[in-house]
């Protein structure tokens, strides 16, 4: 698959109804690279990011992605596990090919040294975040996008994920948004505030 050079939000704007959720906003995204976009709650973080990936249509602009018919991988802001079934189970959602052995270590290196087939619903709140995170980053994807995908995790394991994702996403074009100044700035990147 060629890969381009240009992931550009041109004039986009989006409203429910009669109310307008964001207009006429221009960005450019880093192809191959983490990419910051850090604005308050409410401003219309989730709405772009799913305009992004096709789950709702645009309304008026245009986005230019840079592979034709592009593969997504998202983390949303819930979950979006499926609780009465195994860890296994939500991996092979996204990875049908994945193994056991895989899966454990996987498991490991995210701080969750649990059996494959113990069931989400008997995880923590935190754990379960951790799984929806790794979840999303075993999938095949041209593109990951991450919606505050640290809600829910204290200090220790957020900097744990954190360091997973910088890892794992390297050289994938990726966008997380945020309206944590502390998470925003980790990556070391320009920090788009075109929500703000």
């Amino acid at each position: 698959m060629s890969i381009g050079t240009n992931f550009t939000i041109h004039d986009l704007s989006y409203s429910y109804g009669d109310t307008p959720v964001f207009e006429h906003i221009n960005e450019t995204f880093n192809v191959g690279q983490m990419n910051v976009l850090m604005s308050p709650s409410g401003s219309g973080k989730s709405t772009l990011l799913s305009l992004i990936a096709g789950i709702l249509t645009t309304q008026s602009g245009r986005i230019e992605y840079p592979v034709t018919a592009p593969r997504f991988s998202m983390v949303f802001q819930e979950n979006r596990l499926l609780e009465s079934q195994s860890i296994m189970h939500n991996l092979r959602l996204v990875n049908p090919a994945l193994t056991p052995e895989a899966a454990c270590n996987a498991l490991k290196s995210v701080g969750l040294p649990y059996r494959v087939d113990k069931k989400v619903c008997k995880l923590s709140g935190g754990e379960k975040r951790r799984i929806a995170i790794l979840r999303a980053l075993m999938a095949s994807y041209d593109i990951l996008l991450l919606d505050e995908p640290f809600t829910g995790l204290d200090e220790e394991n957020k900097l744990l994920m954190m360091e997973f994702i910088k890892t794992k996403a390297m050289g994938h074009t990726a966008i997380l948004v945020t309206h944590n100044k502390e998470e925003a700035e980790f990556w070391g990147c320009k920090i788009s505030r075109c929500l703000a």
